[in-house]
């Protein structure tokens, strides 16, 4: 390492190389000092010790004793700081501003010292340390003459340690049976329940996936109640949907909206809902609630439910608002806490249970406080220490502690002693869970639908009064509770949440029981898809690494994993051991065949009756390992269907596999006649693509016109005459074709003209017409601006230009993208499929599946075993992705922290959730950023 400028070690000329310094891999340089960090994760430091910033030789670099192996270093004026492997904060040097020990310590400190944990990343000013937390907070200390710390004023605060408005993660709410959160677009989404129009998408129907909420605001913001929500837009203005019998919309009416409609408040900078009321926080450090008023929760001074926004009485110092069921608690500026509403379990925390106080009233025995979380009928209270206190309710063990059971009432604040170390807090309906500062998520009390994240849920009995750690979680921001379920954000943008799951609220896509997923939803955690083949039993897809990856049933190696046949089905794409630069999959029965970069192709899967092209065949000749298909190269184009692939060389077909009804054109056929190897098909030399059904094949031709040969009892070779055809035949009346797509038993083409046309069977109203006994080739009437088409057993899709999908036949197991309608006794003609941006689509067996254009894979349809590679399930007890979300994730890295093998760091959130104002609340306390409100009591089936 070489130094210019003026020189740290005396009479050393520029460039020189500094002694004993080697293996570097990060420098940094104060005033009159500099650090580097080694490959072994030592310090070593040189140039001016006045200060204690190392010690020995100044003319050498010294190895800074005391210290663990560092990962990233930094240097300020007279002061030095390290991250070590656990996230813990070193530092050393001047202490004369407290830059390094923020109360107390000598001027200077010459052992480096644990100063704070749970570090991502570190930053010096000359005599100003600024740490940015694991859980997505900035904490600066030292001097701050300028206002440098970010606090909002000219000093250190201990009761104010974090730059404010940087709390930048992404906003979750979780409602009743609901759940929101805010994306890096300054948009809403929510999902699950909808009877009150709480998703806000305009409409009342259950959505297990999230929907974009009807607004075109700025949103700062977001929160959820039992069955309504509210956003805040950026200039301080509210917006509500969903449930408004009480007026908690906040619009002076009563009637519910499924789209935002303005709450009558202003100058608002943080929103809390309860089971039917609203309250905001306002600027001047009042508080306005409305709605339900039985208990006094408004704060109004009597119980007169309210539509519009009441002032609450003898507020004026609030810097933390929150609502529970039917309570409301603030945290003054002094920290203390007051509460008013209902008061019949003790939630209020004054010392007895009794009628609801219509006005503030202080909670005795209770300061330091910096945040709060209000259940329905219970409170707790986060302080200063990362200390938890709760009270009120503990039928299930929610206030974490003595007895749990019907009338067990905690009138006053008690300690939960088995958490500790707590930076945010949210209450449920009945159960409790902190974020800890280590990233951990805890939760107590009622566990009945596995929202604690805890295995084990026995039902009425699932009550823990002690605090459980919710396994699978990393790198959490934040954390939301609903009724009975549980969300966290997560550092990189994800939503994952766990519990009760009646109605999507967890949003992984399915609701109940149900097993069939009837509405798309993306694959787990896979991104950037290029082509998928959808099989009967089993999907595969491309990466855009030319990776394949395969999933579903796999009884005869068709996933191509392993060395063993018969192997376990996957429930989650599993990556093909020998399928590399592949461009192209699709898939059969179960079999499977790729298409490489170099235009070769290789199959994998079942082999009895050669399928794989590979000249066997038989019941040991089934291979999970992929082979090349005969010994011709420069494929074209290739499909696979049944028990059959073909293939394109130079417009010439060749087909193998099964030969039962003719499909290989050929001498002999019938039952048990096959070709193990490609076989080329007389008379079609001109193709440019080829389909497979069931049992037949037809060919697109370079003139536009289509030939089709093999079993013909259903007319799916479109043309009257015998059951089947070894010669291929032309399609009467079919022209002008651009693509092709083949059911078990129908065929479907797009004319340039952009219609589309279908033959074959039509049993199931796949074809898109009337009939049953339809010889030749039919126009699917309302479709005028098709650009592709698939079709799976008896259902088919068509792809438009507008992006959007339409499908049509059978829908028994929701493959068109619809819930079944077990009543419906004819067939299902044209269906708007709920999904949109889609630029690929595919069918097999009765499912479907569509890459969009931000490259995700969304299938839906039967999900036997959860084969669909989404997760389909009823409540959940652990962390489940909320798939739709993956668009959170933001596209910039924080600065990397060197190591002696470089890796990337995780992605972090970068919107700022808090309006911008000129006028700020007076507060001194640490604010928290994401709503966590409450709510839906819990019932049994």
């Amino acid at each position: 390492m070489v130094c210019w400028g003026a020189p740290l070690i005396p009479n050393t000329p520029a460039f020189t190389p500094i002694p004993n310094l080697v293996d570097v891999v990060d420098v940094k340089i104060g005033w009159h000092h500099a650090c580097a960090l080694r490959v072994d994760g030592a310090v070593l430091c040189w140039g001016d010790t006045s200060f204690g910033q190392f010690q020995g030789d100044a003319a050498t670099p010294q190895v800074i004793a005391g210290l663990p192996p560092i990962q990233a270093i930094a240097t300020g004026g007279r002061h030095s700081c390290g991250i070590d492997a656990l996230h813990q904060l070193w530092c050393w040097g001047a202490n004369d501003q407290q830059q390094i020990v923020a109360t107390g310590g000598g001027r200077t400190i010459t052992v480096p010292q644990i100063v704070l944990a749970g570090v991502s990343h570190v930053a010096l000013g000359f005599a100003t340390t600024c740490a940015r937390l694991q859980i997505g907070q900035t904490s600066c200390w030292g001097d701050s003459t300028y206002g440098q710390l970010g606090n909002g004023g000219y000093e250190y605060d201990a009761t104010s340690p974090f730059v404010r408005n940087l709390n930048d993660g992404f906003a979750i709410a979780a409602g009743g049976n609901f759940s929101c959160t805010l994306l890096k677009q300054v948009m809403v989404r929510c999902w699950g329940g909808n009877e009150y129009g709480q998703i806000g998408d305009g409409t009342t129907n259950t959505a297990a996936l999230p929907q974009t909420v009807r607004s075109n605001d700025e949103v700062m913001t977001v929160a959820a109640g039992s069955a309504h929500a509210c956003l805040i837009v950026s200039d301080g203005t509210v917006r509500c949907w969903g449930h408004n019998n009480y007026g908690q919309l906040g619009n002076q009416a009563t009637e519910d909206s499924s789209s935002p409609v303005i709450a009558a408040v202003q100058q608002v900078v943080d929103i809390s809902l309860g089971q039917s009321h609203s309250c905001a926080l306002l600027q001047d450090g009042g508080g306005a609630c409305w709605g339900r008023n039985d208990d006094g929760q408004l704060g109004s001074g009597s119980t007169a439910s309210s539509g519009m926004p009441l002032r609450v009485a003898d507020l004026a110092t609030a810097i933390v608002l929150k609502s529970g069921g039917n309570h409301t608690c603030a945290v003054l500026q002094s920290t203390n806490v007051v509460c008013w509403g209902r008061n019949q379990q003790g939630q209020l925390g004054i010392g007895d249970v009794g009628p609801g106080l219509s006005i503030p009233t202080a909670v005795p025995g209770l300061s330091g406080v910096t945040d709060i979380g209000l259940g329905l009928d219970h409170s707790c209270a986060l302080t200063q220490s990362g200390q938890v206190y709760c009270w009120g309710w503990n039928q299930y063990g929610q206030v974490g502690m003595g007895t749990v059971g019907e009338t067990a009432y905690i009138t006053r604040p008690q300690l939960v002693a088995d958490v500790a170390n707590v930076v945010a807090i949210t209450a449920g309906d009945n159960h409790t869970c902190v974020l800890q500062r280590s990233g951990d998520v805890r939760c107590w009390g009622d566990n009945y639908s596995g929202q604690l994240g805890v295995r084990t849920v026995t039902g009425d009995v699932a009550t823990y009064p002690s605090a459980v750690l919710v396994s699978g979680l990393n790198n959490v921001v934040a954390i939301a509770a609903g009724g009975a379920h549980t969300c966290a954000l997560l550092q990189r943008g994800d939503v994952t949440c766990w519990g009760w799951n009646s109605v999507g609220q967890i949003g992984n896509g399915a609701w109940g029981a149900a097993r069939d997923i009837v509405s798309p939803q993306p694959v787990v955690g896979h991104l950037g898809i290029t082509a998928v083949g959808v099989g009967a039993n089993h999907i595969c897809m491309v990466d855009r690494q030319g990776t394949v990856w395969c999933w579903g049933d796999n009884g005869f190696g068709q996933l191509g994993i392993g060395s063993s046949l018969g192997s376990n089905a996957r429930t989650l794409p599993s990556e093909v051991d020998a399928a590399a630069n592949t461009v192209a999959v699709t898939t059969g029965a179960n079999h499977t065949c790729a298409l490489l970069v170099t235009n070769d192709l290789n199959c994998w899967g079942r082999n009895t009756i050669g399928q794989l092209g590979n000249s066997f065949s038989g019941d040991l000749a089934d291979s999970p390992v992929p082979y090349f298909v005969g010994n011709f190269i420069g494929v074209t184009a290739f499909a696979v269907g049944g028990d059959q692939s073909c293939a394109i060389v130079a417009g010439q077909i060749y087909c193998w596999g099964d030969n039962q009804y003719g499909q290989i054109a050929s001498e002999p056929v019938g039952i048990g006649e096959f070709r193990t190897t490609p076989t080329p098909i007389d008379g079609v030399t001109t193709a440019i693509d080829v389909v497979v059904g069931a049992q037949h094949v037809c060919a697109l031709l370079e003139s536009g016109s289509v030939t089709c040969w093999g079993r013909n009892n259903q007319h799916q070779l479109g043309y009257d005459g015998s059951e089947m055809s070894m010669t291929p035949r032309e399609v009467p009346g079919v022209r002008d074709i651009t693509t092709l797509a083949a059911g078990d038993n129908h065929t479907c083409a797009v004319q340039k003209n952009q219609q589309v046309i279908c033959w074959g069977s039509n049993q199931n109203g796949q074809l898109g017409v009337v009939g049953t006994d339809i010889v030749n080739a039919q126009q699917v009437t309302g479709l005028n601006d098709a650009v592709a088409v698939t079709a799976g057993n008896a259902h088919t899709c068509a792809l438009l230009a507008n992006r959007t999908m339409q499908c049509w036949g059978d829908n028994s197991h929701g493959q068109i993208g619809i819930a079944p309608d077990p009543a419906l006794t004819t067939p299902l003609g044209l269906t708007q499929v709920p999904i949109a941006s889609v630029t690929t689509i595919a069918a097999g067996g009765n499912r479907t599946c569509a890459i969009l254009e931000n490259s995700e894979l969304w299938c839906w349809g039967t999900n036997p075993a959860n084969l669909l590679g989404v997760t389909a399930n009823p409540d959940r007890n652990t962390p489940v992705m909320v798939q739709q979300l993956w668009e959170m994730r933001v596209a910039s890295l924080p600065i990397q922290i060197p190591t002696a093998v470089p890796t990337l760091p995780s992605l972090a959130p970068s919107a700022t959730l808090r309006p911008t104002r000129t006028v700020q609340p007076t507060a001194t306390l640490i604010k928290k950023h994401f709503p966590t409100p409450v709510f839906w009591r819990r019932t049994n089936p």
